[in-house]
């Protein structure tokens, strides 16, 4: 019975596993300077690669506006309403690209 379990508890992790690393996200922020690697619209699948979390480590607002795909077109909506998180991250990105980083 307890190898049972153990079975059951492995298929549930693999499923999970396999869920996280095909799940597909897309960063709806504006296109940054070409050393970044970050272009508006890219769309990821399983994870982030190195260079874009340490973008979001080092501005959170960033990873703000990676979002799932499905969710693009109310990110997308959200993105025009002036006071909107969404809103606030786009403005807070470029700011930080006018200035320079």
């Amino acid at each position: 019975m307890a190898e049972e379990t153990t079975q059951e508890t492995i298929k549930s992790s693999a499923k999970v596993d396999a869920a996280a690393t095909t799940s597909q996200v897309i960063y709806c922020g504006p296109s940054l300077p070409a050393k970044y690697g970050l272009q508006k619209h890219t769309i990821f699948l399983g994870g982030l690669p190195d260079h874009v979390a340490k973008l979001v480590s080092e501005i959170p607002a960033i990873g703000m506006l990676i979002v799932p795909v499905e969710s693009l077109v109310a990110t997308t909506k959200a993105l025009r309403r002036s006071g909107c998180v969404e809103s606030a991250s786009y403005k807070a990105i470029k700011n930080v690209f006018r200035k320079g980083v």
